[in-house]
C-alpha cells in the first residue's frame, strides 16, 4: 500500500487515540501493527511501527516529545510507504530489518509498493513468525 502524505513541522493537528477495548466485550482488541517509511526533506528514509500511521506521522511532524528525535529538524516529512503486518512483535522485526537495508533496497520497497506478504518475504520473515 503506497501513501503520500506530507506533514509540515508547524502542523498542530489533534488526534485521539482509539480505545483498545471492544465495545461490550471488555476484552482488548487485537491491534494490527503497521510498518511505515517516511521521507525527510533531505530524501532520507526513516522506518517505524505503529497501529495508527496518521497519528504517528502527526507526532513526528509536531516534533514534540512523542516524535522521533531524528526527525525533529528534518521536515517536511512525507509518508511514502505503509503496510499492515500483523502483531507488534512481527512489526518490530520488520522495522529492524528495514533499518538494516541499504538505501537502494529501501527505495525498492517504496517504488514497488509491496503488499504486506511481499514485504515480509522480501525481509525474510514469515507472516506468523
Amino acid at each position: 500500500m503506497k501513501a503520500n502524505h506530507t506533514v509540515h513541522p508547524s502542523s498542530r493537528e489533534n488526534f485521539s487515540v482509539p480505545s483498545l477495548l471492544e465495545p461490550g466485550g471488555g476484552k482488548a482488541a487485537m491491534s494490527l501493527w503497521k510498518v511505515y517509511l517516511i521521507r525527510t526533506r533531505s530524501g532520507a528514509l526513516y522506518a517505524g511501527t505503529t497501529t495508527d500511521v496518521a497519528r504517528r506521522l502527526a507526532e513526528h511532524g509536531r516534533g514534540g516529545s512523542r516524535g522521533s528525535k531524528y526527525l525533529r529538524s528534518r521536515g517536511p516529512l512525507t509518508l511514502v510507504y505503509q503496510a499492515e503486518v500483523g502483531g507488534r512483535a512481527l512489526a518490530c522485526r520488520a522495522e529492524s530489518r528495514i533499518k538494516r537495508l541499504t538505501r537502494l533496497k529501501k527505495e525498492e520497497i517504496v517504488s514497488t509498493a509491496f503488499t504486506s506478504g511481499q514485504l515480509l518475504s522480501f525481509l525474510g520473515l514469515a507472516p506468523h513468525s
